[in-house]
């Protein structure tokens, strides 16, 4: 599980209704396989909402008005094309280890949170 992504949510969610998972827990595994999501776990962050699968700057748009709060304001991105976006969350991704944005596990502080799904 991203560190950064999932820190930011667990903190910032105001709705306190997004759970965060680590791709290779049992139910993310799960969910990966169902959702034949096994080509695109490493690429992208994952949000599964109301049975819809959201992947790319989707699942950060649609994430960010399910919490509610000030981070709507990036659900104004929708008016960007899709292509557009997508594009440059894959900039963003491929990037983010140099910028460090890649610590990819949780520490202790969130281990027992209980939005955290293993």
């Amino acid at each position: 599980m991203c560190n950064k992504w999932a820190k930011f949510i667990l903190e910032n969610d105001k709705s306190k209704s997004i759970f965060v998972s680590g791709s290779n827990s049992t139910t993310s595994k799960e969910i990966i396989k169902k959702n034949q999501l096994k080509d695109v776990v490493d690429k992208t962050v994952i949000l599964i909402s109301d049975n819809n699968v959201y992947l790319y700057s989707d699942a950060v748009i649609k994430t960010a008005t399910l919490m509610k709060g000030l981070i709507k304001f990036i659900s104004i991105g929708r008016i960007i094309p899709l292509k557009v976006r997508n594009y440059l969350y894959d900039l963003i991704a491929e990037r983010r280890k140099k910028l460090s944005w890649n610590a990819c596990k949780l520490d202790k502080v969130y281990s027992k949170h209980e939005r955290i799904i293993y």
